[in-house]
């Protein structure tokens, strides 16, 4: 048996008292601040109480994303908020920078603050009218990003990077993983080529759905978790909206999505005929990054073995052999 001193960490939860000494000492000048955990998934998010102001401290897991990342992202919603689109504020260090590096028994993290922002995920309750406001904010966020300084590589990580986790978590479930590797090989192919084509680029949100929009108290919206911002189509944050939307049984709002993002940039057929293709790269996303961190999320609700299953089927819907 290991002994309980040799086992690794995975991941690690700051204490609050210490977080707060120290994030009130580069942000706020000293202010007295208390600090709570709020919520912990691929960034743990803690509540950072000043006498006058609430703010949220986001502390990105190790191996997530580096800090250079986490830099750009940060950066990325500063132009925005200064173009008055409704997202994020970082608050700045003094040297002008938004991150502190941590050190965690698990390896090095990053801790970012930024203005808490109230309200609630519009998620499952979306409407019409919720699909089509949020298609005309994406297409301004993406309008907007023209104005920030792009880096020209890519922040994505490729799926063949999750390959060997994926295939370790397939082996004890007894599913065959032949089927799923070799359709997320085909699907890595596609989109290799797909990325070469002269459709639309600029910055992508990456992961923009409505569990990741707020409804705040006077009804407007607000966007949130900008992790996976990076250089891209524009077509990807489309197609992941409604990928988004089957999950929640709300497709036939796509139309209405498309209707708000239309009234600031078009949207062409030749974009839309990738649609299928980009979904199903988002499985092979899900799919990847979830075997390669499940015992760090966990997976309470099985979506993860759902996944799994509806896997060979998306990819055999696009004949790519």
């Amino acid at each position: 048996m290991t002994p309980p001193g040799a086992l690794r960490i995975t991941h690690s939860v700051f204490d609050a008292r210490d977080l707060a000494t120290l994030l009130s000492t580069a942000y706020l000048g000293g202010a007295p601040a208390a600090c709570e955990l709020f919520s912990r998934s691929w960034t743990d998010v803690y509540r950072l109480f000043s006498p006058h102001t609430v703010y949220a401290a986001r502390v990105w897991r190790s191996g997530f994303h580096g800090r250079a990342h986490i830099d750009f992202e940060c950066a990325h919603l500063a132009a925005l908020s200064a173009q008055g689109l409704p997202v994020p504020v970082p608050m700045p260090l003094g040297d002008g920078g938004f991150t502190l590096p941590l050190e965690a028994p698990e390896g090095p993290r990053v801790v970012a603050l930024f203005e808490w922002a109230d309200g609630d995920k519009v998620s499952a309750s979306v409407t019409a009218e919720d699909a089509t406001r949020m298609g005309d904010l994406l297409a301004r966020i993406h309008l907007a990003g023209r104005d920030t300084r792009a880096d020209p590589v890519s922040f994505a990580r490729p799926l063949e990077d999750h390959f060997d986790d994926l295939a370790h978590v397939l082996r004890y479930r007894g599913i065959d993983a032949a089927p799923i590797l070799r359709g997320m090989a085909d699907v890595s192919r596609a989109m290799a080529e797909a990325e070469t084509s002269d459709l639309p680029r600029g910055l992508i949100h990456g992961d923009f759905q409505p569990g990741n929009v707020l409804r705040r108290a006077d009804g407007s919206l607000f966007a949130i978790d900008f992790d996976d911002v990076t250089p891209g189509l524009l077509l990807r944050d489309l197609a992941n909206f409604r990928w988004a939307l089957e999950r929640l049984g709300r497709l036939p709002l796509f139309d209405d999505f498309l209707a708000g993002y239309r009234r600031h940039r078009a949207v062409g057929a030749d974009e839309l005929a990738l649609v299928p293709l980009f979904e199903a790269e988002r499985d092979c996303w899900v799919i990847g990054a979830w075997a390669s961190n499940i015992n760090a999320l966990g997976d309470p609700q099985g979506a993860f073995d759902a996944f799994l299953r509806k896997a060979p089927s998306r990819f055999a819907s696009l004949g790519l052999r």
